[in-house]
């Protein structure tokens, strides 16, 4: 399984020139639907997932799911700015307590300035580990020296941190992707919703407990193989005020609580003290004109020690290639 958010939004900018591609060249059935074929409608089309519910979803639900996904995207559409610090369970069958808890507990911070600049840094993680003695609590340790996960994106390139390696690995955009890479990524839930895209690459359902107040709960699977390579679906909180995600658990492709061996892996985010800045805003002003906001999506230094390799982005002739490596 993949680690933490690289897992969420660092593989849909990785991934987002082939999953545009595949929807460009792959006819779409009517409706714009890849792959949309409810039961006894045949088989899907190659390089589409197969309809994954039992039964087709009621009219009342498909009009429910149509209208959260109309104005999420009208709202975030408003949004220039946004902040918000977050806390991430990471559950990990190999790795993690056997009694089903999760095996990291994150804390980080978010930053994206509209259309196309992001940051994540994780400031806090901690381990599981295990009693001492039996019958003793395990405990959360963070680990000494450990380089915490961070990305940032400038609009034109993607720079990934990758303390395994030492390695500081900058993902030049192409120039069809500058501008919205972040937006029309294969995970387009936080920063920007597109109704459209996200119907095509999702099969959805309204999820949202009969005890739950003042939020929508979505369950989106995945209608690419693609992005069935890399999870197996995904839930969104969408809070009633703000109407932007308050929560994201992302499962993995091989998710399974009732295998034996049981698979749980999966990564819950959480995101607290939301701070969005619409035009106009009297605080967005003053941003743009300390350029304070715009900071952090300056481009990274490198840590001692390590290595910048940046990546280019293919081109027809093959005259650029990636993997060129900068030594700090």
């Amino acid at each position: 399984m993949k680690n933490g958010f690289f897992s969420i939004l660092s593989s849909a900018f990785l991934l987002v020139a082939t999953v545009n591609m595949a929807l460009a060249q792959q006819p779409l059935p009517a409706g714009g639907n890849p792959g949309g074929l409810v039961p006894g409608a045949g088989q899907p089309q190659a390089g589409f997932m197969p309809y994954p519910f039992a039964g087709p979803i009621g009219d009342a639900e498909l009009k429910h799911i149509d209208e959260v996904l109309t104005y999420w995207e009208y709202r975030s559409n408003k949004v220039v700015q946004y902040e918000s610090v977050f806390k991430r369970w990471d559950y990990n069958s190999a790795f993690g307590p056997k009694s089903g808890d999760y095996y990291t507990y994150g804390e980080g911070q978010l930053k994206y300035a509209k259309p196309d600049k992001g940051l994540f840094k994780i400031e806090n993680l901690r381990y599981y580990t295990a009693p001492v003695q039996p019958g003793a609590e395990a405990t959360y340790v963070a680990r000494a020296g450990d380089v915490l996960e961070h990305w940032v994106s400038n609009g034109k390139s993607i720079f990934q941190f990758d303390s395994r390696k030492k390695q500081l690995i900058e993902n030049v955009l192409p120039p069809n992707q500058q501008g919205e890479a972040i937006a029309s990524g294969p995970l387009p839930f936080l920063f920007g919703a597109n109704k459209a895209k996200i119907k095509q690459q999702f099969w959805l359902r309204a999820v949202t407990p009969s005890t739950v107040k003042n939020e929508y709960w979505l369950q989106a699977w995945p209608k690419l193989q693609q992005d069935a390579a890399e999870f197996k679906y995904i839930e969104i909180i969408i809070d009633q005020k703000q109407f932007l995600p308050i929560a994201i658990q992302k499962f993995d492709r091989n998710y399974n609580p009732q295998a034996i061996p049981p698979n749980i892996d999966r990564t819950v985010y959480q995101f607290d003290d939301i701070n969005v800045r619409e035009k106009g805003d009297l605080a967005l002003v003053a941003q743009q004109v300390l350029q304070v906001f715009q900071r952090a999506f300056s481009d990274p230094a490198v840590p001692f020690g390590w290595q910048k390799v940046i990546n280019q982005p293919l081109q027809a002739n093959n005259q650029n290639r990636p993997g060129g490596v900068v030594p700090r």
